[in-house]
């Protein structure tokens, strides 16, 4: 600040000559503590009244800066600037809290509505200030951090030397280790202005972004403690009285007293006084530090940029930062309800950081092509309260216009950055199911919605009454009849800007608009105009929802309204509790990925629990019925007449509709249980009657559905679920009601693994009863049948888990009687395949009726013979599957045996489609229960429905041919030639053929072993030429070495050359046991060497190896 180098002095207004010449005739630069505010004797109040002086004193020094007072006044008594240098200061320790710690109780706007008391508690602490204790308690907890140490530092005397000159503070504050020893402290200052603390300075080594412990010790011992403070005028003000000797003396002795720091800049400046064309001369006067700033420089409350910028730099690099972040966007509008102009400018501060963050990172925009999150959920969620922090910001109706000027111009720079994330950044990865459903394209970023609002007016003449005439609303029901959303984006801007009884009022026109509209709503669905609109109309649209909507609008309407419940009544909460039960059976589109879906789960779950938090007294418990009435009296709607459309878009499409009804109606049936049972139960069973969706039935609709479509379908279903416990859980004792209960989960509940879940938490209920307890047998009858129910949904479409599923169902049938185990087996069909019925179900079931006590033995057979049945059965109906378990099952009754065996003989005689492995393993179990006929039979039927090639040498029917050979050979010579005929016509593998070959030509038991190379002899050859089946066998194998041969040389490689004459070799031993097979193999040999005579190294190897 530049002062003049003469200063006249005049009387000021409202004082008078004599006042003035004795206050004049003081001593000048010294502290009269008589003059002052908090001294014992001080002329405050005349009559209880504050005197005149004081009051204008406080009202310039929070107003006006010194230099104006200079500027405007040539002559200003010392006694008044003593006045306004001690207003100067703040005087209230609610912002020394606010910029000191990061707890949310550092602000006195709590957002619960008691922003006024705060303020006139506050303004109370005028009257008080200075004497020696706070008007307000503040506790030692660790949330309150610098704060509550500085408040400890005070109290311990451990501020020293505290001096004010002009508008500059200073002293000395010692450390907690050196409060008994002395030596370590601190020197602190601070410049004020207009009751704000504009710079902070302190030795400490604290690198936090709030005020160090040591600044909030010398500001509240000012606040609290002022007569400890020795207050000095502006240093220019004792340089003016001095003349040139004392300034000779005080210039030298100030440079003596720091030369070693001082001197040289002592005589540079001396230098530049001495030059007539230095910078210094050209100026009349000289700054004073100590005397304020100029009236257009900044003076808001102290904020240190760089160390902000650093900070959240810092707090982005790690992931597990982003509960400081969320503290510090908490502080942002700590700072708004308070109308600090630091709350855009930290904003401001935190979005550049973000912006440059991504810029490092790269551009999100520009990388649609991938099809992987490009964001955590973390992430998202700051930059969604970043955009929704602007938007408040931006609405603030008494922001000053140039101010929303600035913003809007630079929300437009941040939009037009390719790197600023798009609204829902994880729709990247299905921005095709987007387009064609009319979601928003992702060009709209997160600022958007705040650039947006600054297109908001706040000039409608109803707006302008309902927000400042309060008799008018009381006299009145004003309707604020506006997009909700962004009406409630209005009361969170004025909430959050402090404007509480504002928000109130239009908080409450808000909610009477959407009371009126639901009424409207179900007039016409009571009257039948709603369904025939739907049925013949395609314009029927359901728009974007209010929950799940990025500015989360229901949630902002009920804490304002329940934030003054307490204490003003009912009404505000009887708004809340109906704007939030409206928004929650509002019907909706499902958000288009997976981000938007689980914020909308968590919006739904976050109302929930605030609804839950309630105490419902009788006003509360009618306006809940009310709206319990009005949604039993609505419609559900339907798969085909439900058409969605785009709040942003004009393309319609068929997509899903989604509500929170399950979750909405198990809130309610808790409450209503106890009191109104009927209208709980009306409730609950219209809620579940609502399937989760209605989807068009186009597969291709099924086909598009977004990526991440799972977690609010899996919540709607699993609260659908929940519901479904409690009603049942409920009406254990009420057959009737339990009846229609289950008949309505039949009907409604689709989902196979949440009807399981729901048969589980019935059946463990069901467990806590005593056996004897009805209720018991009620709820596992209960259980037992919503299990069946889920198998015969899912009959069609087994999946993994349907095996425990499976057994979980027998086991509850075992326990409740034995009509229920018959049941199960009569009515298998129902509810299992026949490979499941006969696997799993049937061998469950007779053994569980074996551990059964209660069953006795004619019980226990009738539930053997149905077993029987059902094996018969499934034979019948799938033998390829189910012949060897159901053979296995009737073992124990020859006439049930007998039967199946039969089936299984007709169904492989008619060729009907039946695995051979099958007819093979009932081949083996029938030999090893002594029935070698039987087993015959099933072998030959398994070779006629056998097929191997000449490449599956692997295929895992050689065993079960090897088995078929040796079986024949074991009964007879007819038998082994009808098998050996059966081989030769199925069986085209060389090396198979050749081995069967083997075993039957060198056999010298009733089993056919193995043989080695060396039992190739004239004995052999014999044997094959007395043969017909062998010397047919032998044919067969030889023509299919020579077919194997040819197609292997086709794609032969190098590499394969040593297998290949391997093979050979193998098949030359074949060839040797025909009487001219060498002729034959040396025709192969020459014919090989003819056709790929090419393949030169192969020819010659072949060559070396076999001598032709």
């Amino acid at each position: 600040m530049s002062r003049s180098g003469k200063r006249p002095f005049a009387s000021v207004s409202g004082l008078s000559d004599d006042s003035s010449s004795n206050y004049s005739s003081t001593k000048r630069g010294r502290t009269f503590w008589d003059c002052l505010p908090d001294h014992d004797d001080a002329p405050l109040r005349v009559n209880g009244a504050t005197s005149l002086l004081d009051l204008a004193a406080k009202v310039v020094a929070g107003h006006y800066p010194f230099h104006a007072i200079e500027g405007r006044y040539e002559r200003v008594p010392e006694p008044v600037l003593y006045r306004v240098l001690f207003w100067a200061f703040p005087r209230e320790e609610l912002f020394i809290k606010l910029y000191s710690c990061p707890s949310s109780s550092a602000s006195s706007c709590d957002f619960d509505g008691a922003s006024d008391q705060s303020r006139r508690a506050s303004s109370s602490c005028d009257s008080t200030i200075g004497s020696g204790s706070s008007s307000c308690s503040y506790s030692s907890d660790s949330d309150l951090s610098a704060f509550a140490d500085g408040l400890w530092l005070l109290e311990n005397n451990c501020v020293d030397e505290a001096l004010q000159i002009g508008f500059h503070l200073s002293g000395k504050v010692r450390s907690f280790a050196a409060v008994e020893e002395e030596g370590l402290s601190f020197q602190v200052s601070m410049s004020f202005d207009r009751c704000k603390i504009t710079s902070i300075s302190c030795s400490c080594d604290s690198r936090d972004i709030y005020w160090c412990k040591h600044a909030v010790a010398l500001a509240l011992l000012r606040i609290r403690h002022p007569k400890r403070v020795s207050i000095r005028l502006p240093i220019s003000e004792s340089l003016y009285q001095m003349n040139r000797e004392q300034l000779q003396k005080f210039v030298q002795y100030l440079i003596t007293e720091h030369h070693s720091t001082v001197l040289p800049t002592a005589q540079h400046l001396a230098d530049e006084i001495f030059a007539q064309s230095s910078s210094i001369n050209s100026v009349a006067g000289a700054p004073d530090p100590t005397a304020g700033p100029n009236p257009g420089e900044d003076h808001r409350w102290f904020l240190d940029e760089d160390h902000i910028c650093t900070t959240v730099r810092n707090y982005m690099t790690l992931t597990v930062c982003s509960d400081q972040l969320q503290v510090l966007f908490f502080k942002v509008r700590q700072m708004l309800c308070e109308h600090d102009e630091n709350g855009p400018r930290l904003l401001r501060l935190i979005t550049d950081q973000f912006m440059s963050n991504l810029c490092a990172v790269g551009s999100l925009r520009s990388s649609s092509a991938y099809q992987t999150p490009l964001m955590s959920e973390k992430c998202q969620q700051l930059w969604d309260q970043l955009g929704a922090l602007w938007v408040c910001i931006v609405l603030n109706p008494y922001g000053k216009i140039n101010q929303k000027k600035e913003w809007q111009d630079m929300l437009k720079k941040w939009v037009s950055v390719l790197t600023c994330p798009p609204e829902n950044v994880i729709c990247l990865t299905n921005q095709l199911y987007c387009d064609e459903h009319g979601y928003g394209s992702i060009s709209r970023t997160v600022f958007h919605r705040a650039l947006d609002a600054c297109l908001v007016k706040w000039s409608d003449d109803l707006l302008k009454r309902i927000l400042e005439d309060e008799s008018f609303c009381c006299q009145n029901t004003p309707v604020w009849s506006e997009h909700v959303p962004t009406a409630c984006a209005r009361v969170d801007s004025l909430r959050t800007h402090g404007y509480t009884k504002q928000a109130l009022r239009l908080a409450m026109a808000i909610v009477r608009h959407m009371k009126n509209e639901q009424i409207k709503m179900s007039a016409l669905s009571e009257s039948g105009f709603c369904n025939r609109l739907r049925a013949s109309s395609s314009q029927y649209q359901i728009l974007d929802g209010w929950i799940g909507h990025p500015l989360d609008p229901i949630n902002c309407l009920f804490d304002c309204l329940i934030g003054t419940y307490s204490a003003s009544g009912t009404s505000y909460a009887t708004r809340a509790v109906e704007a939030a039960l409206i928004g929650l059976s509002q019907l909706r589109r499902t958000p288009p990925c997976l981000y938007a879906q689980q914020k909308a789960i968590k919006q739904e779950e976050s109302l929930l629990q605030k609804l839950k938090a309630l105490k419902y007294d009788e006003t509360l418990f009618g306006t809940l019925k009310s709206q319990a009435k009005i949604i039993l009296r609505g419609p559900l709607p339907s798969a085909n007449n439900c058409k969605l459309a785009s709040s942003d878009s004009q393309h319609e499409s068929a997509s899903l509709i989604y509500s929170s009804v399950h979750s909405l109606a198990s809130f309610l049936f808790q409450v209503f249980l106890p009191q109104e049972t009927e209208l709980a139960y009306s409730i609950g069973l219209k809620a579940l009657q609502w399937n989760a969706f209605c989807e068009s039935k186009d597969e291709n609709v099924l086909l598009n559905r977004p990526l991440g479509a799972i977690p609010v379908t899996n919540h709607s279903r699993h609260q659908q679920s929940y519901l479904a416990s409690k009603l049942l859980i409920a009406a254990k004792d009420d057959v009737n009601c339990m009846r229609s209960i289950l008949d309505t989960v039949q009907s409604s509940v689709h989902s196979p693994s949440f009807l399981y879940r729901l048969a589980h938490d019935v059946h463990r209920e069901g467990l806590n009863y005593e056996e004897t307890c009805p209720s018991r047998m009620n709820l596992l009858k209960a259980a037992y049948e919503i299990g069946l129910q889920v198998l015969h949904i899912a009959v069609a479409s087994p999946t993994w888990c349907r095996q425990e599923v499976i057994q979980w169902v027998v086991t509850c049938a075992s326990s409740l009687s034995f009509s229920a185990i018959i049941s199960l087996v009569n009515n298998w069909s129902q509810f299992f395949t026949p490979l499941e019925a006969t696997r799993i179900v049937s061998p469950s079931v007779l053994r569980k009726a074996a551990l059964q006590a209660k069953l006795n033995f004619s019980q226990r057979e009738e539930i053997r013979r149905a077993v029987h049945r059902l094996a018969l059965e499934c034979a019948a109906r799938c033998p390829s599957t189910c012949a060897f378990h159901a053979l296995t099952l009737c073992e124990s009754d020859p006439i049930a045996f007998e039967a199946v065996y039969e089936v299984v003989v007709e169904v492989g005689e008619n060729n009907v489609m039946i695995e051979a492995e099958e007819l093979f393993s009932i081949g083996c179990r029938m030999e090893q229960l002594g029935l070698t006929g039987k087993a015959y039979k099933m072998a030959l039927l398994g070779l006629r429905h056998l097929h191997i090639g000449h490449a599956d040498d692997a295929s895992p029917l050689i065993n079960s041919v090897y088995w078929a050979c040796a079986l024949g050979h074991q009964l007879g010579t007819v038998e082994l030639a009808t098998v050996i005929s059966l081989v030769v016509q199925h069986v085209q593998c060389a090396t198979v053929l050749s081995d069967i070959l083997r075993r039957c030509a060198f056999s010298s038991s009733h089993a056919i072993l193995p043989v080695s190379k060396s039992m190739v002899n004239a004995e052999a050859k014999l044997m094959l030429l007395n043969h017909t089946s062998l010397k047919q066998l032998l044919t067969a194998a030889m023509n299919a070495y020579a077919q194997t041969v040819h197609t292997r040389l086709v794609h032969i490689s190098p590499r394969h050359y040593n297998e290949f004459l391997d093979f050979l070799t193998k098949a030359r031993e074949t060839f040797l046991l025909s009487e001219d097979g060498h002729i034959q193999f040396a025709h192969l040999i020459e014919h090989m060497k003819f056709l790929y005579k090419g393949k030169k190294k192969l020819v010659s190897l072949i060559t070396e190896r076999f001598g032709l």
